[in-house]
């Protein structure tokens, strides 16, 4: 093909109004005293088939960059997914935790406590406190269909502030007291008497 002058594909309608694809390639043999071609020798080849059968290729082409883009698309939202519910089960083992430690501890302390009835008061209030705590955890857990859809968000409701940090105290005081840590609130401003958050989280 490198001793060719020219090499081009177009097309050439024939006598029944049909169109084909010709392949027309050639070279100079003589030229003028300019440079000019005076006299050539060359071909048409007919190329119908292979030009169709290529136009095809390049349409499937097309079609399969298409096709693997969505596949790539809908990969990257199942990694997206899977991510998101290893960092919500990641969450919620640790808050599983949280509550489990204060239960255990204050059944442990009710357990080995010999007296005074308002101690005990406190330490079965803060176990069913931290039981329902629990039990809305692992609700939310069991309902995967809220992660794979999304719709897993945070309440935003009117909580008491005082409650609030009680309950972080409750829910940590047992294991502070296991290490030997006194763990006490100390309000030295003001706070407001209510705000708005997720009582639960």
């Amino acid at each position: 093909d490198d001793a060719f002058d020219y090499d081009q594909e177009f097309r050439l309608r024939c006598r029944d109004g049909s169109f084909k694809w010709i392949r027309s390639t050639g070279r100079v043999i003589e030229r003028d005293g300019r440079g000019r071609p005076v006299r050539m020798i060359g071909q048409h080849l007919d190329v119908d088939a292979q030009v169709v059968a290529r136009q095809k290729v390049e349409v499937l082409n097309v079609e399969l960059s298409k096709q693997i883009a969505l596949a790539e698309k809908l990969a990257a939202k199942a990694d997206e997914a899977n991510r998101a519910k290893t960092d919500f089960l990641a969450n919620m083992s640790h808050e599983i935790r949280t509550p489990m430690t204060a239960i255990l501890g204050y059944a442990d302390l009710l357990e080995g406590h010999d007296g005074e009835d308002e101690l005990r008061r406190e330490a079965v209030s803060t176990i069913k406190s931290n039981a329902h705590h629990l039990l809305t955890i692992i609700n939310d857990i069991l309902d995967v269909s809220k992660i794979e859809a999304g719709r897993m968000s945070a309440e935003c409701v009117t909580t008491a502030t005082v409650q609030v940090f009680e309950e972080v105290v409750g829910l940590l005081q047992t294991r502070a007291l296991g290490k030997g840590v006194a763990l006490v609130i100390r309000y030295d401003t003001p706070i407001p008497l209510e705000i708005r958050t997720d009582p639960t989280r």
